[in-house]
């Protein structure tokens, strides 16, 4: 009992460690609204809204993106808002010296003008493509409908459809605008086609890039070099600090649990105390084996007789039965008896485990004559671990 409890422990310890530990960077921090703090470098992670009046829509105070400058934080003060959720880190990249973004992560694509890579005919047409084929100045990218033998068609990347809605330049209808990205790219084509619904109708060669997201080698910071590039934008870093982990007190507990199982396990051991029957573990395991015995003197006498099919069938109960049960019992029968004790009585016993089994497999293979010599063979052993039993008292 003590060593499940100390299981379940432990699982949940390390659950709730792993959880805690992913948390230990998260996109946010939470900060009071102190009049006396300069907040104008935090960036909102989140729009703060004010329920008026019941049933209308809530007032926005501040919206996530937005600078704490001072319009905003008197804003949030006088509606009693206490703190807010900002950024972590408050931007999300910074531009770098080569010299010193060795190890960083790219913020932006970087493009290789010098070096080119084809895209295959058939690849689904996205907006990055887009996006990748008007910063090289394609003017028209060839496309057909998605999965089908249509004529080829000109995708125009730089001439794309006109928004309904006079004064709204980039109508979400037609464009969108990629995270990161400070241009919106179309969504769909000159005849209104979404560019989900489009494939490239021939190979398109773009300028070869280092995607975003990658990591700055030496070998690609040499590569950006030869671009002509003396600096790069780089994912900013968020510096770890114990009370900005927003998770720390469930880390804690979490290290509280996995101490309380460790201990539990080391200083449990086997439970040796009698049962309901007043029957102790270690004698229950004897008994086991006795009936291991009695149980494979008989099998030893059919065995000549039996074919593969009647020995597969006697084996099958003996091994899951009270073999199965002095095999598990081992534990307690080591704290019982002691290291010496256990190593008398579990020799024998794991050779005639051994032939046993043999006899098991060497039936459903087909072997006969083998089968019935390890079968009769398997005796011996159990009645020898048996017999290094010292009797109860």
């Amino acid at each position: 009992m003590r060593s499940t409890i100390a299981n379940w422990l432990l699982t949940l310890g390390v659950v709730i460690g792993a959880l805690a530990a992913a948390g230990s960077k998260k996109a946010y921090r939470v900060v009071d609204l102190d009049p006396s703090v300069d907040l104008s470098t935090e960036v909102l992670y989140e729009t703060v809204t004010h329920q008026r009046i019941a049933g209308e829509d809530p007032l926005v105070l501040a919206k996530g993106g937005d600078p704490l400058d001072v319009v905003a934080t008197t804003r949030l003060r006088n509606a009693n808002v206490e703190r807010v959720r900002v950024r972590h880190p408050a931007k999300d990249s910074e531009v770098l010296p080569l010299e010193e973004a060795e190890g960083r992560v790219l913020a932006k694509d970087v493009v290789l003008a010098d070096e080119t890579e084809t895209l295959k005919a058939n690849r689904m047409l996205s907006s990055s493509v887009v996006q990748r084929a008007q910063d090289a100045g394609i003017e028209s990218i060839r496309v057909r409908g998605k999965g089908t033998s249509d004529e080829p068609t000109d995708y125009l990347t730089l001439d794309a459809p006109k928004p309904e809605i006079e004064g709204d330049p980039f109508d979400a209808r037609y464009w969108k605008l990629e995270e990161g990205a400070k241009e919106p790219t179309p969504i769909v084509g000159p005849d209104g086609d979404p560019v989900g619904d489009l494939e490239l109708a021939a190979d398109l060669e773009l300028p070869k890039r280092i995607t975003k997201e990658s990591f700055l080698t030496a070998e690609r910071i040499e590569t950006i070099r030869a671009q002509g590039m003396t600096e790069v934008a780089v994912k900013t870093r968020a510096p770890f600090t114990w009370s900005g982990w927003t998770q720390r007190w469930w880390f804690l507990a979490a290290v509280l649990i996995v101490a309380v199982a460790i201990a539990l396990k080391r200083g449990g051991g086997p439970d040796l105390a009698p049962d309901e029957t007043g029957v102790a573990p270690a004698d229950g395991v004897r008994a086991a084996l006795g009936q291991v015995v009695s149980e494979c003197e008989q099998l030893a006498a059919n065995a000549p007789t039996m074919d593969a099919d009647a020995l597969h069938r006697a084996i099958d109960p003996i091994s899951a039965g009270a073999l199965y049960r002095v095999v598990e019992g081992r534990e307690a029968v080591k704290a019982a008896l002691g290291l010496g004790g256990f190593a008398e009585v579990y020799g024998p016993l794991a050779s005639g485990e051994r032939l046993l089994n043999r006899a098991w497999s060497a039936a459903v293979d087909g072997y006969l004559e083998e089968a019935r010599v390890c079968a009769q063979d398997c005796v011996q052993h159990f009645r020898e671990a048996l017999a290094k039993w010292p009797e109860p008292r």
